[in-house]
């Protein structure tokens, strides 16, 4: 993934949907390649994956967004998180030739008045995976790798 940058978007309001495709466009401007989005397994226990993209590896990524700045709390539970991952298994049997090795949880939120640096001891605060953030606008996204703790 990549550091901290900033790109230039309008500070409007946004909803999920609109979230998603600017996270969409971010993956497109950053090199990775839209394999699927709004995959649906029809396999019972696996739901619906956001984004399937490739880079230099195949990922999954659950798009989230929160509209208030303050919402810090972890946006999935154990269980989403462990239906992502038989999502990721299920897709991984029906296609060989396009194994996801990742699978990213990204965060939306806007920044309004609080840094980077005081919205990611907030964070710190309330969860204990690593993070990247990358700053867009006024809104922070935060990818989140919960490979290691669905093991």
């Amino acid at each position: 993934m990549a550091n901290s940058e900033l790109v230039k978007l309008s500070n409007q309001s946004i909803d999920g949907f609109q979230a998603e495709h600017l996270f969409l466009e971010w993956l497109a401007k950053h090199g990775w390649q839209l394999v699927i989005y709004n995959w649906r397994s029809n396999r019972s226990g696996a739901g619906q994956v956001d984004v399937i993209a490739k880079g230099k590896k195949v990922a999954l990524f659950e798009v989230k967004y929160r509209s208030c700045q303050t919402e810090l709390n972890w946006p999935l539970t154990m269980r989403q998180l462990r239906r992502l991952y038989r999502a990721s298994l299920v897709w991984n049997a029906s296609y060989p030739y396009c194994q996801i090795s990742e699978l990213y949880l990204v965060l939306m939120r806007p920044i309004g008045n609080l840094s980077v640096k005081e919205l990611e001891e907030k964070l710190n605060q309330a969860i204990s995976l690593k993070h990247i953030n990358v700053r867009w606008g006024d809104y922070l996204i935060q990818f989140f790798s919960f490979r290691d703790i669905l093991d």
